[in-house]
């Protein structure tokens, strides 16, 4: 009697796990196109070598590397400018689209990287999404 109800206590744990267990969600293969082209959108407003702009979107975070950009040795003001552009090409190009919904903060970060040694970051410029749905420059 014992064996069975372990063996029906086993079943129904195995079915409870597979029915409720989170289906798996569309890979970012489906945002692939869409970073593509707001790297190419990057790159043609900014004048930035194809090489320098990186792209990663993780959880509520789409986030723009300039990496040794014509800034990266230039003032605030200046890249302030420029990561208002590149927000403004993120925020348009991802702006109803479902795989985009839950991004919450743009963020464009200046990094410095050398052949040797660890990356250095600049600067990190943020832009929070706001309850009108707008990215808006988020200030420390």
């Amino acid at each position: 009697m014992f064996k069975r109800s372990l063996a029906i206590l086993a079943v129904i744990v195995v079915a409870a796990l597979t029915t409720s267990a989170p289906r798996a969600q569309p890979s970012g293969q489906s945002r692939g196109p869409t970073v593509a082209s707001i790297k190419d959108a990057i790159v043609k407003a900014t004048g930035a070598e194809s090489g320098t702009i990186e792209l990663t979107v993780a959880a509520k975070i789409f986030t723009v590397k300039v990496v040794n950009g014509k800034f990266a040795n230039g003032t605030s003001a200046g890249r302030e400018n420029e990561a208002g552009v590149i927000e403004s090409i993120v925020a348009n190009a991802i702006a109803g689209k479902a795989e985009f919904m839950g991004i919450v903060v743009i963020v464009v970060e200046y990094v410095k990287r050398g052949s040797a040694g660890r990356p250095r970051i600049v600067d990190s410029i943020e832009f929070r999404k706001d309850a009108t749905g707008a990215f808006r420059h988020h200030i420390t």
